[in-house]
């Protein structure tokens, strides 16, 4: 899972979110171009599910904001279960665990057309 290979990453290279967070500030361009390489990669698989029939109810212009929606998840819990004191520690099995549940259910589970 990608998620879990993420935060393996930041196991082995804890200095990395750090450097992500402060380059918007410090190096505004290459920070831009980090997001658009890593946006651009979610964004593709997210379309190879689509033409999979994988991904049902949502339509191409979804994807980018769904890409983005995953990229500030995986920040977010890096923050909250992954960093503490300046360290890094194991992500939760449960924290992973969910993660995949909620993704399963919100992209992967046919849509009742819904907007709710």
């Amino acid at each position: 899972m990608r998620m879990q290979a993420y935060f393996s990453f930041l196991e082995s290279h804890p200095w990395f979110h750090r450097l992500v967070n402060e380059a918007e500030t410090l190096a505004p361009r290459a920070h831009a171009v980090y997001f658009a390489d890593i946006s651009s990669g979610y964004l593709r698989s997210l379309k190879r599910a689509m033409e999979r029939g994988e991904l049902k109810g949502y339509t191409d212009d979804d994807l980018e904001p769904i890409a983005y929606m995953l990229l500030s998840v995986r920040t977010y819990l890096a923050q909250r279960y992954v960093y503490k004191n300046g360290k890094v520690k194991p992500v939760p099995d449960r924290v992973l665990k969910t993660y995949a549940e909620f993704i399963r259910r919100a992209l992967f589970v046919e849509s009742d057309g819904g907007t709710g």
